[in-house]
């Protein structure tokens, strides 16, 4: 049985970079390819290098986001932190968003602060 995968932030060079990973891999289905500004337009159209011309990127949902069995975030910087916490299926996120647990480095990293601070307090 195959594993449903999803990637939010699919057109990205990480999304990209995964999407070459996953789609090799036997034990998994590419559920959906999340990218809101190619959305419908062929991964091929985008990178040129890639084999497959029929794999698309999409713009689903959460409630069919949720019916995958794991997703990876690979958005940019503040972004995943808006989407995360609405997900209900293991997430495993490419961003910088949960990169850090304690925000003085997140914010000595990314010259920063981080948007939801209150998820680090102890």
């Amino acid at each position: 049985m195959k594993i449903k995968v999803g990637i939010i932030g699919a057109s990205g060079y990480t999304g990209y970079e995964l999407i070459k990973i996953l789609s090799r891999h036997k034990n998994v289905e590419l559920a959906f390819l999340n990218s809101r500004t190619h959305s419908g337009k062929s991964v091929k159209s985008l990178y040129k290098d890639f084999s497959d011309a029929e794999l698309k990127f999409t713009n689903v949902g959460i409630d069919e986001i949720n019916n995958a069995d794991a997703v990876f975030t690979a958005l940019p910087s503040g972004e995943s932190i808006e989407i995360v916490p609405q997900l209900k299926l293991r997430v495993i996120d490419l961003s910088a968003d949960y990169r850090f647990s304690d925000l003085e480095m997140y914010s000595r990293v990314y010259n920063k602060k981080h948007s939801l601070g209150f998820l680090f307090r102890n």
